[in-house]
């Protein structure tokens, strides 16, 4: 948050309120002055870009067969696990390098990601010749579209790291707002007045190419120096590396429901996970304002902060699991048509991830923002591997809802390497 909107922020608060929040902090362990001020704008970004993708989902369950909601997922599910070339664990190697007054990582990632992603392209042009069956031809020749622009789409999306790194959380909150309204917008659009795929393809690559890199440039004017990181390559293609089992595995379910249970089962299966995942981004958002305040204070300020908040996250995502219980057979009859009925449960199971991902997150962030090298390897296979193999194991029996349940036994075997580590053989004591 930059410093005029901390003098704002006090300004208008009442002076017995800021004692009062005194107080709550002291009680609590947490820096409340600090977490209310940077994550009132991470959590504004947030809760547009969810309020964004429930509209999205609505919009093609409302006013498209479902065929095309499921075949528009599926190629989104393909360019996803493809974007890995694209090398996702740079955004957090840019992030690191921001906070760390290195401003020339944003530069130095871009450029490297624009020449690996198209490995991807070539990679996703493969895999739709060779499930051509899968597909019909506006379909396959959206995915070409996809694949051809996909160094366009993934490499550019650096800046809200750059700008968390820099604590302009209101700026990366306010960027990435605009971004997703306008990309939404754009398949709206596409949605209401052609009604077909190829066209919301289209107005999406055009939406996001075109703010990405105009919202990237706009980005850099927060550069202060031009001083490069020479561990950013190296740690960035570490991180992707090191957690592209953990990247695909959030793809992958699709790609194989897409596969085997066609597209209308894969539609509802999107829809069932709209919700949850908006509410998961939320969490992940608001835990990061939280972690980059340690990130220049030293590995033991990050331990701590894990073993005194650990319980209160747990609480935390435990009550949201039970809302979710009593209000998703509520909500979701009322947004989408009763051709998604069978969302309701499988949305339902997804909510027990709540529990134990808040706390997953801060575990996750301590170990990669620590550079802890064996854990980092090591969470690339577990759970990853066990959750895929449980994608295949589930669905045959289970369908969708097999699917789910993957996802939340993914979770618990997370938790419990966690808690291994980190309580139980008492290897990071000071």
């Amino acid at each position: 948050m930059s410093q005029e909107g901390a003098a704002l922020f006090y300004a208008f608060m009442p002076k017995n309120n800021i004692k009062l929040l005194g107080k709550l902090a002291k009680l609590l362990g947490l820096d409340l002055p600090y977490l209310i001020k940077n994550s009132s704008f991470v959590l504004i970004r947030q809760v547009v870009g969810a309020i964004s993708g429930v509209i999205l989902a609505i919009a093609f369950a409302r006013f498209t067969p479902i065929e095309v909601y499921g075949e528009y997922t599926f190629l989104f599910s393909i360019i996803s696990v493809a974007a890995l070339t694209a090398l996702p664990g740079m955004n957090t190697a840019i992030l690191r390098s921001s906070a760390n007054k290195n401003d020339q990582g944003i530069i130095q990632g871009t450029r490297f990601r624009i020449k690996t992603s198209f490995i991807g392209s070539i990679l996703t042009i493969a895999f739709l010749t060779l499930f051509q069956a899968n597909l019909s031809p506006e379909s396959r020749l959206a995915g070409i579209l996809l694949a051809a622009s996909l160094p366009l789409l993934y490499s550019f999306n650096s800046y809200p790291n750059f700008l968390l790194g820099k604590q302009r959380f209101d700026t990366a909150s306010l960027y990435l707002s605009v971004s997703n309204v306008i990309i939404v917008t754009a398949q709206f659009f596409g949605i209401m007045f052609y009604n077909t795929l190829l066209p919301i393809i289209i107005l999406f690559i055009l939406s996001t190419v075109i703010s990405d890199i105009y919202l990237f440039s706009k980005s850099l004017k927060y550069k202060v120096n031009t001083k490069s990181d020479p561990q950013l390559i190296s740690y960035g293609l570490l991180l992707t590396g090191a957690t592209s089992l953990t990247y695909i595995s959030r793809y992958i379910d699709k790609v194989i429901a897409g596969i085997f249970l066609g597209p209308s089962a894969l539609a509802v299966y999107s829809i069932a996970k709209t919700i949850p995942d908006g509410i998961i981004n939320n969490i992940k958002g608001l835990l990061n304002v939280s972690i980059v305040r340690y990130i220049p204070q030293g590995e033991w300020r990050s331990i701590e902060a894990l073993r005194t908040h650990w319980l209160k996250l747990v609480i935390a995502g435990a009550s949201l699991t039970i809302v979710s219980f009593v209000f998703f057979p509520i909500v979701y009859p009322i947004l989408f048509s009763s051709t998604y009925q069978q969302s309701i449960q499988t949305a339902t199971v997804l909510s027990l991830i709540f529990i134990l991902h808040p706390l997953n997150i801060l575990f996750s962030n301590v170990v990669t923002f620590q550079q802890k090298q064996a854990q980092i390897v090591f969470l690339s296979f577990f759970p990853s591997i066990p959750k895929i193999a449980l994608y295949f194991l589930l669905l045959p029996t289970y369908g969708i809802l097999g699917l789910a349940w993957a996802h939340v036994l993914g979770e618990v075997m997370l938790s419990s390497y966690f808690v291994y580590v980190y309580f139980v053989t008492k290897i990071h004591e000071k």
